[in-house]
């Protein structure tokens, strides 16, 4: 099982080359697996419709579906149980692994993990790229020519140097990470409007304003380049275990992408060993078959008091 975005849906036709299996598409407004399922395009109602509406059930004798890891922040497995008979397991992260695990049934740790190495990063600084070129281009080449082959350069060039070098710039938010990147250049303009002693005031305010508005373009949806960035999904909530209630069932721990679990063996239940890294995407919470993970809101010192006392 797939979404609808079209880069996805041919990635994984790619990877499933020669392997004797169906691929079930479902629609998802066109959107990938992760913002999909975050934001309630990718559910177990999607799933269920195309399991039934497709015949595939009349095709094959087994009842097992393979369904992304990153939806699982929106599907519901045991729905999926309760109204068609389907199983669903969570494959690997990268489609690329699928004919490993569906040769083994075995996922590896690298296969649980979402990573963005350089080849995907690029990917997206051109994506980022292409897109503001074509509406800065469009919109200077009406009236400010003279502007257009200088704001395409940096456009380009701040791209990649945000993408490139995004996990070398110092800092934990991401729209900040951009906003020093759109500072670096900023004051590149004006060095290089100083030596050519054209540095007048709209030079100035052009030469800044310019690249900080491009950081904040290319910094504000970073949540949606990767699931390595936070979402603010649940802003303001923290991720609580209730080990009371844990079996070590461990599914918190294969589908998380930023590693914020560990198993126990000795108790024989999980851990919450890197809170920092939560991502608050909630797939571990809707997937506990044991309810013993939640998001609570993270209250001060004064809430909390207050609290205590009221109860």
């Amino acid at each position: 099982m797939t979404c609808n975005f079209d880069l996805t849906v041919r990635r994984v036709l790619k990877a499933l080359r020669g392997i004797d299996c169906y691929l079930l598409v479902a629609p998802t407004k066109g959107i990938n697996v992760w913002c999909a399922a975050c934001g309630g395009h990718f559910t177990e109602n999607q799933i269920i419709s195309v399991l039934k509406t497709s015949g595939i059930a009349d095709i094959v004798d087994h009842r097992t579906l393979i369904i992304p890891p990153l939806s699982a922040a929106g599907v519901d497995r045991k729905s999926i149980r309760d109204k068609t008979g389907w199983n669903g397991i969570f494959g690997p992260v990268d489609c690329k692994d699928l004919p490993a695990f569906i040769k083994d049934h075995h996922k590896t740790e690298r296969m649980r993990r979402v990573t963005f190495p350089l080849n995907a990063r690029l990917e997206i600084a051109i994506m980022w790229a292409s897109s503001i070129s074509i509406i800065a281009g469009v919109v200077l080449a009406i009236g400010w020519r003279h502007l257009l082959l200088p704001m395409l350069i940096l456009i380009w060039a701040m791209s990649f140097t945000l993408f490139i070098f995004l996990f070398q710039i110092p800092g934990k938010i991401n729209l900040l990470k951009a906003f020093k990147v759109g500072i670096l250049y900023a004051i590149l303009i004006l060095l290089l409007e100083f030596v050519r002693g054209d540095l007048s005031v709209k030079s100035v305010i052009g030469g800044i304003l310019a690249p900080l508005a491009l950081s904040l373009v290319m910094g504000i949806d970073m949540a949606g380049s990767t699931p390595l960035f936070k979402t603010d999904l649940h802003k303001g909530e923290e991720l609580y275990l209730n080990r009371d209630l844990c079996d070590g069932c461990a599914i918190c721990w294969d589908i998380c992408p930023k590693r914020c679990f560990k198993i126990d063996a000795e108790e024989h239940k999980v851990a919450i060993v890197a809170p920092e890294e939560c991502e608050r995407c909630s797939a571990c919470v809707k997937q506990c078959p044991r309810n013993a993970l939640e998001l609570r809101e993270i209250r001060g010192v004064l809430s909390n008091l207050i609290n205590s006392i009221k109860r």
